[in-house]
């Protein structure tokens, strides 16, 4: 599943979770979860949304509502061992931005 960041902000209800998530240690890539689900967020020409920072990245998701938002932090061995686009158990820190 995937959403674009308009439908995001268009939702009358706050996801549960906002995700940035480190890539490699270069950009973040915004990703959401809802209702048990784990999906991918696009800007509007189907470009995954992503920032080469960290200050960025929280723009980037500071007007969209959530429960919570958190910084996922895949060590590069996790990184090369999930199949299947899973996301592996890693350190969540909290963003406190929501």
């Amino acid at each position: 599943m995937k959403m674009t960041l308009h439908e995001i902000q268009a939702l009358d209800y706050p996801v549960d979770k906002l995700m940035l998530v480190s890539i490699c240690g270069t950009a973040y890539q915004v990703f959401a979860e809802d209702q048990g689900v784990h999906f991918a967020i696009y800007d509007d020409n189907g470009d995954v949304l992503k920032s080469k920072n960290l200050e960025s990245a929280k723009d980037l998701i500071k007007d969209l509502k959530c429960k919570r938002s958190v910084l996922y932090q895949q060590l590069p061995y996790d990184e090369a061992c999930v199949s299947n686009g899973e996301m592996s158990p890693a350190m969540e820190i909290p963003l406190g931005l929501h």
